[in-house]
């Protein structure tokens, strides 16, 4: 078993897995119609989930069907090219949610703005 780290680049895979997140790969693990996987697409690395797998190839889709360039522009894509599988999220931390699932993300809180100098000073005891 070989790991790797893939970082998702746009948007086709929102609301499941997000521009920027980070994901671990099994290098040359078998997949199924669910799964994330990552494959070279005409020389570039990309991340798409197992759609159907047939004598034709595999289809891959993106989760956001309106942002995605996946198998229903340019089809099947050639199996070899499938370089593995994302198994988990490393940033945001947590497991990488089957489609449909519900996506609960945190989002980041701003820090608390100090306006005077009086009142930083109360808030630093």
């Amino acid at each position: 078993m070989q790991l790797g780290k893939a970082l998702v680049r746009g948007f086709s895979m929102v609301p499941a897995l997000g521009d920027a997140d980070e994901l671990v790969v099994n290098y040359g693990a078998p997949y199924k119609v669910g799964d994330v996987i990552v494959f070279d697409h005409q020389g570039r690395i990309d991340i798409k989930r197992v759609a159907g797998i047939d004598d034709d190839g595999v289809f891959v889709v993106g989760d956001n069907e309106v942002a995605s360039l996946d198998s229903r522009k340019y089809g099947p894509i050639d199996p070899q090219t499938v370089l593995g599988k994302a198994i988990f999220r490393i940033r945001p931390f947590g497991r990488i949610p089957k489609k449909g699932q519900k996506v609960r993300r945190r989002l980041r809180r701003r820090p608390k703005r100090h306006f005077t100098l009086f009142g930083y000073l109360l808030r630093r005891r």
